[in-house]
């Protein structure tokens, strides 16, 4: 057992829609799966967590379901799976902790809520973000890694 790392592209517009509404990471993640956006939704409102476990029943939705609009280049995804941590430690020389920004693999983002996304919330990078982490590894050398 251990913890994986998956990458999704989003724009700012769709980030900021997501700090504004936890749930909707959900049709980021999961887009062709409107009930588990619902079951967050649900599991807010209750205050209980992971309802679809012990057996809580899929309320009909008050009102339409929201989705993400996405523009070309927006959510693709990679997945590191577990190389995350051997990645963090090229880059950065420590097992965990590093200078933003390039902790954007261990601590880096914005959470999106208390949204339980695997092992914890998922984290939200801005495109400036995204931008400085590309023209720090732009610099990295073979000898560097």
């Amino acid at each position: 057992m251990g913890m994986c790392f998956a990458l999704h592209s989003v724009s700012d517009a769709n980030i900021k829609k997501i700090l504004e509404s936890p749930p909707l990471i959900w049709r980021l993640l999961a887009p062709d799966n409107p009930e588990i956006y619902l079951e967050s939704v649900n599991e807010a409102k209750k205050g209980f967590f992971f309802s679809s476990l012990f057996g809580y029943k899929k309320k009909e939705p008050d009102q339409p379901i929201p989705s993400l609009s996405f523009v070309e280049g927006e959510n693709i995804d990679a997945d590191l799976d577990k190389s995350w941590q051997g990645i963090h430690y090229c880059l950065n020389k420590t097992s965990y902790k590093a200078e933003p920004p390039m902790d954007f693999i261990t601590l880096g983002g914005q959470m999106a809520g208390k949204v339980e996304v695997g092992y914890g919330p998922a984290r939200l990078i801005d495109s400036n973000t995204v931008k400085a982490i590309h023209e720090r590894l732009a610099k990295l050398t073979v000898e560097d890694l």
